[in-house]
């Protein structure tokens, strides 16, 4: 992994970089994750459990935000060659989730299975390096079950390519019928959601001649089906998703660009298959803060100017009955809800994490956490079946604005307590300013993600024109003819990056040891300072 783009052709020479060996050594992983005695499972072998059984540590993942406060058991998965992998987990009588980690870390989760209740659980790891990971059977909100885990492997298990040839066409404000009985099986895995497709898909075209905000819904289902959109006909190109469980409709929202095709495929989860009714419905986009039929807030936008403001620790009650029906679609997956919303603020002082936690449901409620009072702002999501309590943990979130949103699954109408608890994080983010020029740099933190896709985002990309480490070697990020030297972020070292502007970047994970002496390396003798980085 590392930066390239086609776009510039331009290079930047070594420049001679000396380093510092700083902070700490990075922290023991599973420090909040009891590894210390995982149970063995080879390609081929079920066992049979209970995460009762199991240790309550780890209370979050860094791959998703749902609240697994639960007992978790941990397996050992050594695979010896590089193929493809299925991790399935049935036979709950409460809801568990599964995670997929390498190391045993809960911030080194690589994939994840988080469908409701008692619906199984599957992670299917396509062409998974040989070595070895950890698998976690977790209870989410403190869910307790018997189960039943197994582990398939080998190149039989296949995610094939998306047959789109005759695929029909589904137009703004049309509704087709289907049953993916009559589909292809091909695919298994789409690129923007993790769950196990390995039912028959069928497959829609759609497009519009001017741009249009367009919402999607499944509903009349018979079986387990869930919902994707397209750029391409190509499950990889995925860019938007569906994924609950049992027969509860699916949606998606997004804008179209006119003219342009885009693919809907209806995919049944875990081997299932049935009847659907799929429509689609289209809006001019709205300008923001305007009288909008698909936005959140209604006249005026007076839900978001007059929403209740939560506080740390002090819990509300509420009734969605006393909401207004005016956003039904959110843009997190699997977010339609077609009932009333109530809306909160939320006023994030310092980056903290916070966990949300709607409960004493007599009816299907869902929740949503929003970094701006639009749709289109929907940062994390929970939304399991019937009356179950919903639960998420925002980790590191940043301090500002936030709008949380308590809605009604198709209508559903039910008192609540809701509450927001606020703690120091888990995770740690250093934001450090870069002027116009060479920047020498190092992090205090130890980063959850040391890839340099991750370090440095899109935004910040675009202004690099060359970044140098410890080992002199050297790449422009854009340049197709100075291939990448190195893949990953040591925060030991220190790092000589050149910006065409100024940018800010933000490495993110666990605290490092600000007291350690720094020593520094042989020849050549000249040091260098971090840039000021603000750690919070």
């Amino acid at each position: 992994m590392g930066l390239n783009n086609p776009s510039h052709t331009g290079s930047f020479a070594p420049l001679g970089l000396s380093y510092i060996e700083c902070l700490k050594t990075p922290p023991s992983p599973g420090t909040d994750l009891d590894c210390s005695a995982p149970i063995p499972i080879a390609c081929g072998e079920t066992k049979v459990g209970n995460n009762a059984n199991g240790i309550a540590a780890a209370n979050t993942y860094n791959c998703f935000p749902n609240l697994v406060d639960g007992a978790e058991v941990v397996y050992q998965f050594t695979n010896p060659v590089a193929q493809n992998v299925l991790i399935t987990l049935t036979g709950l009588q409460e809801d568990l989730e599964l995670l997929l980690l390498k190391p045993c870390d809960r911030n080194n989760c690589m994939d994840y299975s988080d469908r409701t209740g008692t619906s199984p659980e599957a992670i299917f790891a396509q062409s998974l390096p040989a070595g070895t990971y950890f698998i976690v059977v977790e209870g989410y909100l403190g869910s307790t079950s018997t189960y039943s885990i197994n582990v398939q492997c080998g190149n039989s298990i296949v995610n094939g390519a998306l047959n789109c040839t005759g695929a029909p066409a589904i137009t703004c404000g049309q509704t087709q019928m289907g049953n993916t009985a009559t589909g292809s099986d091909q695919v298994i895995q789409y690129g923007c959601a993790p769950a196990y497709m390995s039912g028959k898909e069928k497959v829609f075209v759609f497009s519009t001649p001017v741009q249009k905000v367009v919402q999607v819904k499944l509903s009349g289902l018979s079986a387990d089906l869930d919902l994707f959109v397209l750029d391409q006909c190509d499950p990889n190109d995925c860019f938007k998703s569906s994924n609950k469980s049992g027969t509860e409709e699916e949606g998606v929202v997004f804008t179209a660009t006119a003219g342009k095709t885009y693919y809907i495929v209806v995919d049944g989860y875990f081997d299932q298959e049935g009847s659907f009714s799929l429509s689609t419905t289209c809006f001019d986009p709205c300008p923001p803060n305007v009288d909008c039929p698909y936005e959140i807030g209604g006249p005026g936008n007076q839900q978001c100017i007059n929403a209740q403001v939560l506080e740390c620790g002090q819990p509300v009650s509420g009734n969605n009955s006393t909401g207004q029906a005016n956003a039904s679609f959110y843009a997190c997956p699997g977010s339609h809800t077609n009932g009333k919303e109530v809306v909160y603020k939320f006023q994030n002082t310092t980056t903290q994490d916070i966990t949300i936690i709607l409960s004493g449901l007599s009816a299907n409620l869902d929740l949503y956490l929003l970094n701006g009072c639009s749709i289109f702002n929907c940062l994390f999501s929970s939304h399991k079946s019937g009356n179950s309590n919903e639960g998420m943990v925002a980790q590191a979130l940043p301090p500002g604005e936030y709008f949380i949103v308590v809605d009604g699954y198709n209508g559903a109408v039910s008192g609540y307590s809701l509450v927001v608890t606020c703690s120091d994080p888990a995770v740690h983010c250093q934001m450090m300013d870069l002027v116009e020029g060479t920047n020498f740099i190092s992090s205090n933190v130890v980063p959850l993600d040391p890839a340099i896709e991750v370090m440095f985002p899109p935004s910040a990309q675009s202004k690099i024109v060359a970044i140098e480490n410890q080992y002199n070697q050297s790449f422009s990020p854009f340049a197709q003819s100075n291939p990448n030297d190195f893949d990953d972020w040591d925060f030991r070292k220190g790092y000589r990056i050149k910006v065409l502007q100024p940018v800010t970047i933000q490495v993110c994970g666990e605290k490092a040891d600000p007291h350690t002496p720094i020593p520094m390396s042989p020849p050549p003798r000249r040091a260098f300072r971090s840039t000021t980085g603000q750690l919070t």
